[in-house]
């Protein structure tokens, strides 16, 4: 029994060697595995220079010159037919953020059977969250993380949306991790927009405003409430509140509140808001942003443009003359404006066959069986003014191509893609280039300009020693050409190959 006994024994503890190896073990990170991407063009242009990339532990190790002798250890990229480029940044998407709808009585329920009161709810919150914090859900599938690297993103700003004061975004890297492993900065922006979920007020741009300016005045009466309760003086002990909190850092300036706004006249009334209110602000989706020139130059204040355009309306112009005419003075006579046609419904068609029978003679009243054919051609058709087409056409025309006046103009802005697609917006990106949009504005709408606004400046949107190893090999100028594919992108230093895209080059 005792040999039996030590035999168990001694096969237990062998077990528990073998299983304690560090063969065994997984790790709980990772390290991403050095590479080194040579002879690569470090920039757009035939004139790019030329040099080699080291990547190590997440950081841009070393930006060598081409040819230069390389360390042991690395894995070697021939980038000799490649473009290096910054991973993109998105500078605001809604998508993998589900913001809840606020709470709105956050007080005691009034006595119904009571006097009537004749002030306001305390805490009437409709459409204000700003304490919510983004960070604490944000996820993106793996649909959408794909679509990403294919268009070459390696951040996006991940924003809460649709309340007057809807909460914080989060920056975030585009690998394959844990939330937590992900966040390269939380609570960036704070977040607005003229609307409110459900029923009751406010509910029209007039009560948003007023619901602005009264959540602002009671952020500053609950902050001298707070002054004199720290100071001893008499008064109860004021309510704790962590959306008031969150106001505070707003007109303290410590955080940035980014709005909503795709007309001009939003826009303005946000800027009123701002000064009257006494918050910083920024701008989001900028579509008649160009019609606010003054709202922007010289200000410094971030503005993310999304290029949602609109519906295009058809073009009513000679082709020899399309896009070459901005008013309707100018105008050449139209050839023939395309008709749209209204079929009658069958109620509106037998309300016309009434009114256009003459009662007096007997065989037009007795011919009730008319052909369906003769229907459709006595169907009324519309032919809409040939200014008014024109008009809807060149509006549409200026509201895309607003960043080109903004480039014009000076004014300094970044790209998001809101609850669209990466795919479409350099899409949107390339025709801008297309139309005179200089390259390297463009290239700074999506790298520097938003690093710098989002708090990652000299981390992201660059390709330099020091800086995150987050950039993307091209195959060609992915400003220009639409066939440009994504070979390789690096995420924190991790590797994503687009193998399919690969196999085709060899």
């Amino acid at each position: 029994m005792r040999d039996r006994f030590v035999l168990l024994l001694a096969a237990a503890f062998v077990a528990c060697v073998t299983l304690a190896r560090p063969g065994h073990a997984q790790r709980a990170w990772v390290p991403p595995t050095p590479h080194a991407i040579e002879n690569v063009a470090l920039g757009l242009g035939d004139d790019a220079p030329r040099g080699t990339v080291v990547l190590r532990d997440g950081r841009i190790e070393s930006v060598l010159p081409a040819g230069a002798k390389l360390p042991a250890g690395l894995r070697r990229i021939d980038g000799a037919e490649l473009i290096c480029l910054p991973a993109f940044v998105d500078a605001y998407t809604t998508v993998g953020v589900e913001t809840p709808e606020p709470v709105i009585d956050r007080d005691h329920p009034l006595d119904a059977q009571a006097d009537v009161r004749i002030d306001m709810r305390i805490a009437n919150r409709k459409g204000f969250q700003p304490s919510f914090d983004a960070v604490d859900v944000a996820e993106l599938d793996d649909d959408r993380l794909e679509a990403y690297r294919a268009a070459g993103f390696g951040a996006a700003l991940q924003s809460p949306e649709r309340q007057l004061l809807s909460g914080h975004s989060v920056l975030v890297s585009l690998r394959d991790a844990a939330l937590r492993e992900r966040v390269i900065r939380a609570q960036v922006f704070a977040h607005s927009a003229f609307r409110a979920s459900g029923s009751g007020y406010p509910s029209t741009l007039m009560g948003y405003i007023s619901a602005l300016r009264q959540f602002f005045l009671d952020v500053r009466w609950h902050q001298e409430l707070n002054q004199r309760y720290d100071a001893g003086r008499p008064g109860p002990r004021p309510a704790f509140d962590a959306d008031l909190e969150a106001g505070r850092e707003l007109l303290s300036g410590d955080r940035r509140l980014m709005c909503e706004a795709q007309s001009s006249q939003d826009i303005r009334r946000f800027a009123r808001c701002a000064a009257e209110m006494g918050f910083t602000f920024g701008i989001v989706g900028g579509r008649e942003a160009h019609e606010a020139l003054d709202v922007f130059e010289g200000a410094g204040r971030p503005l993310v443009l999304t290029l949602e355009f609109g519906n295009e309306p058809d073009d009513p112009r000679p082709k020899d003359a399309k896009e070459d005419t901005v008013s309707e003075e100018e105008a050449p006579e139209p050839e023939a404006a395309e008709p749209i046609e209204t079929t009658l419904t069958d109620d509106q068609a037998a309300v016309e066959e009434l009114v256009e029978t003459d009662d007096s003679d007997p065989a037009s009243a007795g011919d009730d069986a008319a052909d369906d054919s003769d229907a459709d051609d006595d169907a009324w058709v519309y032919t809409e003014p040939y200014p008014v087409s024109l008009d809807r056409r060149v509006r549409w025309e200026q509201r895309r191509d607003g960043a080109l006046r903004l480039a014009e103009a000076g004014v300094e802005f970044a790209l998001g893609t809101s609850d669209e697609g990466p795919a479409g917006l350099l899409k949107n990106l390339r025709g801008l280039v297309e139309r005179g949009l200089p390259q390297q504005t463009a290239l700074d709408a999506l790298t520097t300009v938003p690093a710098k606004w989002l708090g990652a400046e000299g981390r992201l949107g660059v390709v330099a020693a020091g800086a995150d190893a987050t950039l993307c090999l091209w195959s060609a100028n992915p400003l220009v050409e639409k066939d440009a594919k994504v070979l390789w992108l690096f995420v924190d230093g991790y590797a994503w190959r687009n193998d399919e895209a690969l196999e085709e080059r060899d």
